[in-house]
């Protein structure tokens, strides 16, 4: 049942974007490229990244857009203006710092928590339970071939997922200083 439950967790922060959390990272000198896993394994995508020496938000670009800007890109250091997605699980900041000593501040949306006892209780906004509740009832009949009967939990969890969107604000969680 936990497995269930955190599955339907997933599903549930997948869509609606409701684990939020922020992080720093220090900013090495001359690192290009950083792995999300090693900065919070529970990171799904990053949403927006600051420079904290400057407090500037930087820009996404694409590789792409590196190479038509500038052919020596990789080569540039200075202090970091954009970002941009390398794969599902690396980053990369351009310029990288030439000197280290800055932070940057990762806004991210967050896979929840998994469920480890019967004390936890879910990392999802209140109005999101009973999604889960019904994403369950989904689940369990699928695997007792009751097809009708989970397409109609199914359309309740879809219903109530729009309930959990529109009340999704959840606070940001500092992480603190990876590294």
């Amino acid at each position: 049942m936990n497995a269930m439950i955190d599955e339907a967790c997933e599903v549930i922060a997948e869509t609606t974007r409701s684990v939020l959390r922020t992080l720093y990272a220090p900013l090495l000198p001359g690192q290009r490229y950083y792995q999300l896993p090693a900065l919070d394994a529970r990171m799904m995508r990053p949403l927006r990244i600051w420079s904290h020496v400057s407090n500037i938000p930087l820009e996404p670009i694409s590789i792409g857009e590196l190479d038509t800007v500038h052919d020596q890109w990789e080569r540039t250091t200075g202090e970091p203006r954009y970002w941009f997605p390398v794969s599902w699980d690396v980053i990369g900041i351009w310029p990288c710092a030439g000197e280290g000593g800055g932070l940057l501040r990762i806004d991210y949306q967050a896979w929840p928590r998994p469920l480890l006892d019967d004390a936890d209780t879910i990392e999802l906004p209140e109005s999101s339970v009973d999604a889960v509740l019904y994403y369950g009832q989904y689940m369990s009949l699928l695997k007792h071939y009751d097809i009708s009967q989970a397409a109609e939990y199914f359309r309740l969890f879809e219903e109530s997922l729009g309930v959990a969107r529109g009340r999704s604000g959840s606070a940001r969680q500092p992480v603190g200083l990876r590294g």
